[in-house]
Formats: structure tokens, C-alpha cells, sequence
């Protein structure tokens, strides 16, 4: 399957629910085999292609840039596989996990 153009994947609805489990496209699985091709997809407008990067090894920069994300699975998935996840960030995601946040 070929990777659809900027435009068309801007159109394309997605949800973000935080228990939904997202299969990865092949463009998307093959894109993401390379480490250097995972920074642009960290500012993705798209919360799957987000959640996606958080769940990879990345470098620091990377990891402070998702943390202020805003989505709860990308919060999860960072605080969950790196180590250097920023203190503020794991707060949240156990207080959210704990029910103490309103942001639900």
C-alpha cells in the first residue's frame, strides 16, 4: 500500500479513544522501521501517528516535545518506555490513572 499524500491523510477520520488499539498501516509500520523517519510524525495532527512515536526508542528531545502532547495514550506510552520521562509527565499519568484528573 502506497502512502497517501499530505491532504488525503489530513481527511482521514480517526478516533482517540484511549483503549482503542490502532493497527499501524504497512506505510506506516515500514516508515517506522527507521529511527531518523520519526521526528516529523511527533507533531503529527494525527494522536495515532503520535502514539505511535511515543511507543518507539527516541531521543530525549523527542521525549520532552511529546510530553506536553495533551493526549492521554501518548502520555501513557512515554511514561510507560522511557526511562527519562519528565516528573511532571509520570504525576500525571498516575493521577490520571488513579482517577484525580478531571480531563476524562
Amino acid at each position: 500500500m502506497a502512502r497517501p499524500d499530505k491532504r488525503a491523510r489530513q481527511a482521514i477520520a480517526s478516533t482517540t479513544d484511549l483503549y482503542r488499539v490502532h493497527v499501524p498501516l504497512p506505510w506506516i509500520r515500514d516508515l517506522f522501521g527507521d529511527a531518523s523517519a520519526t521526528a516529523p510524525y511527533a507533531g503529527s495532527a494525527h494522536a495515532v501517528l503520535r502514539r505511535r512515536v511515543a511507543s518507539l526508542d527516541l531521543a530525549p528531545e523527542l521525549v520532552e516535545r511529546l510530553a506536553d502532547d495533551g493526549n492521554r495514550a501518548v502520555g501513557l506510552l512515554l511514561a510507560k518506555r522511557h526511562q527519562d520521562a519528565p516528573a511532571d509527565l509520570l504525576l500525571r499519568v498516575a493521577l490520571d490513572g488513579a482517577g484525580y484528573l478531571e480531563s476524562r
